[in-house]
Formats: C-alpha cells, sequence, structure tokens
C-alpha cells in the first residue's frame, strides 16, 4: 500500500490546448489544428528571435502566453510568447538541493577544483567537434564506397578512400585520447562528490528532457537528476534531487503529468507528488532514453516506459511488459497501438482493451524492417501511415495496419544526426537535422517536397536538437543558441 494516498485527477486530455503542456505536445507529435509558415530563412518568417544564455536540447514548451525551456546545465527560462522577451529564469544546482553545511563544503571543493573544471569542460568541446568531424569523415566514405561499387576501376576514388580511411583512424586515436583525459579529470572530480555532475555525453549534456506544465505550474527534470516545480511568475514551490542518472551517455528523458503526480523516469520510474516533490511510489523499470508515454487502458492511466513496460498509474504496478523496447527515441500510441523504431526494426504492438489482473506480454501485431542505424527521432503516426527518420536522413514510411514500405526517401537534412523528432503540422510533416535544415514535405503515401529551410547560412546556420511545436500560425524552435518564433 502507498504510504500517501493517490487522488488521481481526471487524466488529463490527449490534446495540448486541453491543457497538457510537454514533450511533442502529448508525446505523439502531432499538431493538427494549425497552420503553420512552410518557408522561412534569416529575414523571411522569423517574428522574434531571442538569445539564450547557454545550449540545450529541451524542447520549448506553450502554456498558454508563456513559452518554457531549458538551458545547460540546469536552468529553467520563461518567454514571453507574443515577442521572446526572457521573464525570469532560475538555476537547478545541487547546491539547491543541499543543507548549509554541505553547500559550505562544496563552495570549498569548487575553489580546490576550478582549473580540473575549466580543462573538462574545454575537453568536452573538443571532444564534441572531434566526434562532428568523425561523422562527416564516416559519410564521406560511405559515398565513396558507392561510387567505387559503381566505377571499381577509378584509381582517384580508391586513393581518396585510402586518404580518408587515414583520417578517419588518427581521429580515433584522437577521441580514444580525449577520452581517457576526460574520464581521469572526472574521477579526480568525483572527490567533490556534493556536486559531482553524473556521466553525459558532449551532445546530450544535462538539459535535454522537455519540461511540463499543467497551465498553472512548471516542473522540471535535468540531466542532473534534480527536478523542480514553479509557478507562472517563477516562483519555486519545490526542488529536490530525485536519483542520479547511471549511463554513461546521460539522461534525456522528460517528465510526464498525470492528475496530481509528475512521472519521472531515472533509475526507475518515479511518481512524485505535484504539491511537494516527494515520492509517492517508485517500480523498477530500465530507463531509455525517450520520454515515457501517458495512455488508458480501459478506465485506468497507464505509462508506457520505453524498454516496453506498462505501469499503472495510480499504485506503480508493472501489468505488462514487451510492448516496445527502444533505445535512443520514444514509442507513440495511436488507437490503442504502440507503434516503435528501433536500429532495423518497426513495430505494432497492440495494447490491451481493459487493465490485466496479472502481467501481460505484449505481441506485436507486424513487424517491419527499416533502413540499419539509430533512430533519434521519434516516430509520428498520421493518417494511417508510420513516418520513421533514421540517423542518417532516410526516412522510411510505413502502412499502420499491415507494416508494409510505403516510400522510402534520403532527406537533404545535411551533415550530422537527425535528433528532433516528426512533426505533424496541419498537412505538412517537419523533419529537422543536427546541421540545421528543415524538410517540409506533405503527408501522404507520396513523397511531395514543399520547403527546406536553413537558420543562417553557411557556417553560422543554427543548428538544433530539439523537436519543433505548433500553435496557430506558429512554430516555435529552439536553436541551440537562440529561441525562435516562426510564422507569416
Amino acid at each position: 500500500m502507498n504510504k500517501f494516498p493517490i487522488l488521481l485527477a481526471t487524466l488529463l486530455a490527449i490534446n495540448c490546448p486541453a491543457g497538457n503542456y510537454g514533450w511533442r505536445c502529448d508525446g505523439g507529435g502531432k499538431f493538427p489544428e494549425t497552420d503553420p509558415a512552410t518557408t522561412w530563412s534569416t529575414g523571411k518568417n522569423i517574428i522574434w528571435e531571442t538569445p539564450l544564455s547557454s545550449w540545450g536540447n529541451a524542447s520549448p514548451v506553450l502554456a498558454g502566453n508563456r513559452i518554457f525551456v531549458c538551458a545547460e546545465t540546469d536552468t529553467l527560462v520563461c518567454v514571453n510568447a507574443a515577442d521572446g522577451r526572457i521573464l525570469w529564469q532560475k538555476v537547478n544546482g545541487y547546491a539547491d538541493v543541499m543543507t548549509s553545511s554541505q553547500t559550505a563544503q562544496a563552495r570549498d571543493n569548487e575553489q580546490k577544483s576550478e582549473g580540473t573544471r575549466k580543462d573538462l569542460v574545454l575537453l568536452l568541446k573538443e571532444q564534441d567537434d572531434l566526434i562532428r568531424q568523425r561523422q562527416t569523415l564516416q559519410q564521406a566514405l560511405k559515398d565513396l564506397t558507392v561510387k567505387i561499387k559503381d566505377n571499381p576501376a577509378d584509381a582517384t576514388l580508391k586513393q581518396s578512400q585510402d586518404e580518408k580511411q587515414k583520417q578517419a583512424a588518427v581521429l580515433a586515436q584522437r577521441l580514444g585520447e580525449k577520452d581517457r583525459t576526460i574520464r581521469k579529470l572526472k574521477q579526480e572530480l568525483i572527490a567533490f562528490p556534493e556536486w559531482f555532475l553524473p556521466d553525459t555525453h558532449a551532445a546530450n549534456g544535462y538539459s535535454s528532457p522537455t519540461p511540463v506544465s499543467d497551465g498553472k505550474n512548471v516542473y522540471a527534470l535535468f540531466g542532473t537528476g534534480v527536478a523542480a516545480c514553479y509557478d507562472l511568475d517563477g516562483n519555486r514551490k519545490w526542488i529536490r534531487l530525485v536519483e542520479k542518472p547511471m549511463h554513461i551517455q546521460g539522461h534525456s528523458a522528460s517528465p510526464v503529468l498525470c492528475g496530481n503526480l509528475v512521472l519521472v523516469h531515472v533509475l526507475g520510474l518515479n511518481a512524485l507528488n505535484v504539491a511537494t516533490g516527494e515520492t509517492l511510489w517508485k517500480t523498477k523499470s530500465t530507463p531509455g532514453f525517450g520520454t515515457p508515454l501517458l495512455t488508458r487502458i480501459g478506465n485506468e492511466p497507464v505509462i508506457l516506459t520505453c524498454s516496453g513496460d506498462l505501469v499503472c498509474v495510480k499504485d506503480g504496478k508493472v501489468v505488462g511488459t514487451n510492448f516496445c523496447g527502444v533505445s535512443f527515441c520514444a514509442p507513440v500510441i495511436q488507437d490503442g497501438v504502440v507503434y516503435s523504431t528501433n536500429e532495423k526494426l518497426a513495430k505494432a504492438t497492440p495494447l490491451p482493451t481493459q487493465l490485466p489482473a496479472t502481467p501481460v506480454k505484449g505481441e506485436p501485431r507486424w513487424q517491419a524492417k527499416l533502413k540499419a542505424g539509430r533512430y533519434y527521432a521519434s516516430p509520428v503516426v498520421h493518417d494511417g501511415l508510420v513516418y520513421a527518420l533514421c540517423q542518417d536522413n532516410t526516412l522510411t514510411v510505413l502502412d499502420a495496419a499491415k507494416g508494409d514500405l510505403v516510400y522510402e526517401q534520403k532527406l537533404p537534412l545535411g551533415s550530422g544526426f537527425c535528433f528532433p523528432s516528426l512533426a505533424v503540422a496541419g498537412k505538412y510533416v517537419f523533419a529537422g537535422g543536427d546541421a540545421g535544415v528543415t524538410i517540409v514535405f506533405k503527408t501522404g503515401r507520396e513523397y511531395k517536397e514543399v520547403a527546406k529551410n536553413l537558420l543562417l547560412e553557411g557556417s553560422a546556420a543554427e543548428k538544433f536538437r530539439s523537436s519543433l511545436i505548433f500553435s496557430g500560425k506558429r512554430m516555435y524552435l529552439r536553436g541551440l543558441a537562440n529561441l525562435y518564433c516562426i510564422g507569416e
């Protein structure tokens, strides 16, 4: 029995305008009642642009006339949706969850380790640059392999391939050296546990989880393991360290609201009291990088984790397993079916129609092959089609009923990975890549590209990893440096 009674309010409707504002709106990535601009560039259809204090991957969240977004390392930012003015921003560090004596000791430790921390920050940036260089080389090698296959006698192509393979080997060696140095510095910093940050990847950071709001308060979770609640005017209601993530590549799963609970999946699935932040129950469930999904089975709200567990919200009991199993993105739920994409496989797995008395195992309705690679972008399901985007820019569209291939298309998203999740706004699909390019194409069974958009040009192009959100005729995009409002 739970220590505290859980009085679940009516499950927030699966529709952003009804009052549940979080990652991809409700996790599904669909904005049907919108009519956004399909083209934009520097000086065109940019309503406002707001510089932010630091980079971040969290998607913007629109609640009424306010937008919430995060910035490295642990800052929650509130922006006026009308004109882009920053209304307030709050830091949520370990010092905020420690006692006065722990804080004093942490400050002393921080001074002693200042040089080590500066070296670590510099090395992490250098590591990120090397990773991007390696990605570019890997793509060039893939292209050369195709060309050599078509022209096996071309000595110039083979020479170019040899040179790039040598460059790739040098980069791999440099990355290995950087990684060893970074690990050594982190081990030195472990001596100061009061504020020592858990591991993360340079591209992930600590601000990847997207906030969630019920229209009255906003709830934020960071890759440090710290969760906090503020009212819309920036008054903190509570803050606490839930638990520190332990994955070497960090944490990115966003919090989810249900009634009087805010659900956060860190080491396990934690149900926090929205009023106090206190843990009401915790369930063992393997965490993933994707955000859990809220749905219903019968009349009961349940949460689906990215590891495929179905958890009853009222008591934290696992009522099902094997309903998906995704590593880097999140599944989507449409009409009682879980659609998931992972590495080389897409699956459609029906949910039970009634809450099981004993845990049940999900059985896929169909499985379909996908282009091999990681699927950082979460899919979107619309009008009987499943849209999935591989890290190498390959779009695969499947029939949602049978899993049959409808079409496959390489999108011109540039170099880097496709981190932003797909979105359907009005009658268009929006797909973004790490290079800052956004492709807009029509929904339907044939690929019909509408526009290719880029914020700024050349080396100054604004990169982004967060997902897009839409409201009316406006779109909001969180670049690594700026927050944009786009519309005609």
